[in-house]
C-alpha cells in the first residue's frame, strides 16, 4: 500500500488473492435445539455487523454449543440494527427479560444493539420523498425513487458515504452536505477523506 499524491494504491497478487480463503470453515452446532428451551450457552442481543461477526468468529473458531442471537428486526443480520426489545439484563442470574414477557438464561453474553440515526429538526421531513436509512425497506425505498433523480444525502458518516457512492449509479446527480469540509477527514486523514 502507497500514497501517490491524491491516490491511494493496493498492489497485491491476483491469483494469491483467489487462492486463498477469506473465510473460516465454521463449526455446526452439536446442542439439542428445541425451541422451548429458554438457555443459550452464548446469548447474542443485537443483529447488526457486531452480532453477525461474534456469531461467526464463534462457529470459526470451533465452539458447538448454542448460539442464540436476539433483534427487533423482521430481516436477517444487516448494518443499520435498531433495537429496542431488551427489557432488563439481570448480570447476577445471568438472565435477559424481553419486552413480551420471555426470560433466557445464558452462560456468556454480547450485547450488541448497534446506534440509531440522530434525528433531525427541519422543514419538510414528513414530506413523502425524505427518507431516513434506518431499514431495510427505507434503503430498497430510497434506490428506487431515487433512479433518473437528483439525490442528496444529508451526512458524511460512513452510512451517508456508502448511500452516496450507491445512488451515482441510479440518481442522475448526487449532492452531500455534511458539517466537515472533507468526508472522514477526523478519522482517514485529509489526503485519504
Amino acid at each position: 500500500v502507497r500514497v501517490e499524491k491524491d491516490k491511494v494504491i493496493i498492489r497485491a497478487n491476483k491469483q494469491a488473492l483467489q487462492a486463498q480463503k477469506r473465510c473460516k470453515p465454521m463449526s455446526r452446532c452439536s446442542a439439542v435445539i428445541n425451541s422451548n428451551t429458554r438457555f443459550s450457552h452464548v446469548l447474542i442481543i443485537g443483529s447488526g455487523p457486531a452480532g453477525l461477526v461474534c456469531a461467526e468468529t464463534l462457529r470459526q473458531e470451533g465452539f458447538t454449543d448454542r448460539i442464540v442471537m436476539v433483534t427487533a428486526e423482521k430481516d436477517p443480520p444487516y448494518d443499520r440494527p435498531k433495537l429496542s426489545k431488551v427489557m432488563a439484563v439481570d448480570v447476577k442470574m445471568r438472565a435477559v427479560t424481553f419486552v413480551d414477557g420471555l426470560r433466557m438464561e445464558y452462560r456468556k453474553l454480547f450485547i450488541a444493539t448497534g446506534s440509531k440515526p440522530r434525528p433531525m429538526s427541519y422543514q419538510g421531513k414528513d414530506v413523502a420523498n425524505v427518507f431516513h436509512l434506518e431499514t431495510p425497506e427505507d434503503a430498497n425505498s430510497i434506490a428506487r425513487l431515487a433512479s433518473n433523480r437528483n439525490a442528496v444525502v444529508v451526512g458524511t458518516s460512513f452510512v451517508g458515504m456508502e448511500v452516496a457512492a450507491a445512488l451515482t449509479d441510479k440518481a442522475h446527480s448526487v449532492s452531500v452536505i455534511g458539517i466537515e469540509s472533507i468526508p472522514f477527514k477526523k478519522d482517514l486523514g485529509e489526503k485519504v477523506g
